[in-house]
């Protein structure tokens, strides 16, 4: 991110654009998914300090608070004269300051250590030994202020481990003072990011105790959504959401150790009451502050609807329902959306549908996202309002959607099922609790609401290969999406199959195509009309007879040499197999006349060898 100064502006409108800046985009109604705290990051992890200009940095610097903002403001609409007394103010100012000439030297070597071209790894080096050397003695001082923090986020960034270790070991105690500071806690973030696995530790554990005030805390919220995110083992994340639960549990690290909510609540019902309450408070102060599309937001939100009554359940649903999208992002999120769906009235699915209708193609191509539509699939009787609500959306980009590695599975799970093929065991299991939860909610059979809504995509699906089978079969994704379209879609195909043999008419076409592997399969499974796959690992078992042999067969009869010869013999091979009568002696009469032509490349092309011997028989 880079923070620049406008001209005009004043020292309160840089403070608010940079709050504003620095605050973190979660969930698809701010950003698209895999974002939800990018910017954050940007200051915290991916090398900020190099990517904000030297006048942004002077220009924070001349503003810099130290309690007299109406001599230190710097007004554009003074004389120049004015000007250079004010700069001239504040220089001095700051070199009375206490270290202020150790500072300004400090900030001097950064600039220099800052850049990424022109600079060596021996100078570098030099450079933070310098820094270093000047600046162990004050670190404590120099980490709550935005120029000076930025110095040692430097130092930890370029510094080898034992300044790494020696500032940590200075700033120990200091942690929590550091994750409440609006410039501290981008260190707090380096020391967690550069930091060995010992300093992470003692930070998390120094924060025990705090995390649920934390959350509450605009500048302490992102350093704990980052902790959890991409810092915290297994243990620790649960201990973290622990602390929501209530104060036993945030004063004593073990209290609740090693067991889920359901198991805490179902071995002391009494607490059950003022654990639900406490998840609810803290759940409700994230929706009000904008921060329902963080992580550890979604694992509480989970905790939550996991355990929930009827009654808990209608008040979680109207309190976050409308805000669904801020949740598919994250596998968690994307479990406590499924779920809502799942437990949702009628009129709540609708809410939740609407919401989701605006980010429908973030959604579907976002992958614990695309869990969330197959939930919506797999729940709503009412399949007319899907189709309303996303065949409308998904037309423009279908074939993009299905060529798209994630895009494409609720997809290829209304045709084919949940196969192992499409769902990871995170998404089977998120959908294994869907069907769990919709029991008593939705009342139509499985496979007719499949049917339902499989009807609705249909003829669009049909469309997307008649119109441009030519790119879908530029990928391994889209021409898996093809052949199951081929294979399962209802209604009139024959267009989509002529398109499909038709493209390979063309001899440059059918080069280009062929010599890629997985098209020459599928043209086989094709004109097999499905072969069964191994643990669910190919896509073809089914009963449907597509006629795609009888389009292909003419075309490769026209052409039999280029194709038996070629990369396409195995396509010849399996006509020839699949044939019967008339058309299968032509073929074998017209690969008898390639004979010796077949035997110079049998020893090179395994599918030459087979025309030959299926001819002998």
């Amino acid at each position: 991110m880079t923070m620049k100064r406008k001209s005009g502006s004043n020292s309160a409108d840089k403070k608010a654009e940079f709050q504003s800046n620095k605050k973190s985009k979660t969930g698809f109604l701010e950003s698209e998914s895999e974002s939800e705290s990018e910017e954050v990051n940007d200051l915290a992890l991916e090398e900020n300090e190099d990517d904000i200009s030297e006048s942004s940095f002077q220009g924070f610097d001349e503003t810099e608070d130290d309690g007299n903002s109406e001599v230190d403001e710097y007004d554009d609409s003074k004389p120049q004269g004015a000007h250079t007394a004010q700069r001239t103010l504040l220089k001095e100012r700051k070199i009375s300051r206490q270290h202020g000439k150790t500072i300004q030297h400090i900030k001097s070597l950064w600039e220099k250590l800052r850049q990424k071209k022109n600079i060596s790894s021996k100078e570098r080096r030099e450079l933070v030994d310098k820094i270093w050397s000047e600046s162990n003695s004050i670190v404590e001082d120099l980490v709550l202020k935005h120029d000076s923090s930025r110095v040692v986020q430097s130092l930890l960034k370029y510094g080898d481990a034992n300044i790494r270790r020696d500032i940590a070991l200075q700033l120990k105690g200091s942690y929590l003072d550091l994750a409440k500071s609006s410039y501290g806690k981008y260190l707090l973030v380096k020391l967690l990011h550069y930091g060995s696995k010992e300093t992470r530790k003692d930070i998390v554990g120094a924060l025990h105790g705090h995390y649920r005030k934390l959350m509450k805390h605009r500048e302490g919220v992102y350093v704990i959504e980052d902790i959890y995110r991409e810092y915290s083992t297994v243990e620790q994340k649960r201990q973290i959401i622990r602390e929501f639960y209530g104060s036993e549990f945030a004063v004593f690290k073990d209290a609740g150790k090693s067991k889920t909510l359901a198991e805490i609540v179902a071995g002391s019902p009494d607490k059950r009451k003022i654990v639900m309450y406490n998840l609810k408070q803290a759940i409700s102060s994230a929706v009000s502050k904008g921060s329902s599309g963080f992580n550890i937001i979604h694992a509480a939100m989970l905790d939550y609807i996991s355990v929930s009554n009827e009654e808990e359940t209608r008040e979680f649903i109207d309190l976050v329902g409308e805000q669904i999208p801020e949740l598919v992002h994250t596998t968690e999120g994307a479990t406590v959306a499924s779920l809502m769906i799942a437990k949702g009235t009628a009129k709540e699915r609708k809410t939740m549908i609407k919401s989701l209708k605006q980010f429908a193609v973030e959604l579907i191509k976002d992958s614990p996202g695309n869990v969330v539509l197959i939930a919506l699939f797999s729940c709503v009787d009412d399949t007319v309002l899907i189709g309303k609500s996303f065949v409308g959306e998904y037309r423009p980009q279908i074939v993009d959607l299905l060529a798209h590695t994630h895009a494409r599975i609720p997809f290829m799970t209304l045709l084919a099922g949940r196969k192992t093929r499409y769902l990871d065991s995170a998404a089977l299991n998120i959908l294994k609790q869907v069907d769990e939860a919709k029991v008593n909610t939705s009342k139509k059979e499985d496979s007719a609401r499949d049917e339902e809504v499989l009807a609705h995509f249909s003829p669009l699906l049909i469309s997307a290969v008649s119109s441009s089978a030519r790119t879908l079969l530029d990928s391994t994704s889209g021409t898996d999406s093809l052949t199951q379209i081929l294979f399962n879609a209802p209604g009139d195909i024959s267009a989509a199959v002529d398109a499909v043999a038709g493209i390979f008419e063309d001899a440059k076409a059918r080069d280009e195509l062929l010599s890629k592997s997985y098209v020459g399969k599928a043209l086989r499974n094709l004109i097999n009309d499905g072969t069964w796959s191994h643990q669910e690992k190919c896509i073809v078992k089914n009963d449907k007879r597509t006629g795609f042999k009888e389009a292909i067969t003419p075309i490769v009869l026209n052409d039999i040499e280029s194709w038996a010869l070629g990369d396409g013999s195995f396509v010849v091979q399996t006509v020839l197999e699949n044939s019967s009568g008339a058309d299968k002696e032509k073929l074998k009469a017209a690969i008898a006349k390639l004979k010796p032509k077949l035997e110079l490349k049998q020893e090179t092309n395994k599918g030459c060898k087979l025309l030959i011997q299926a001819i002998s028989k």
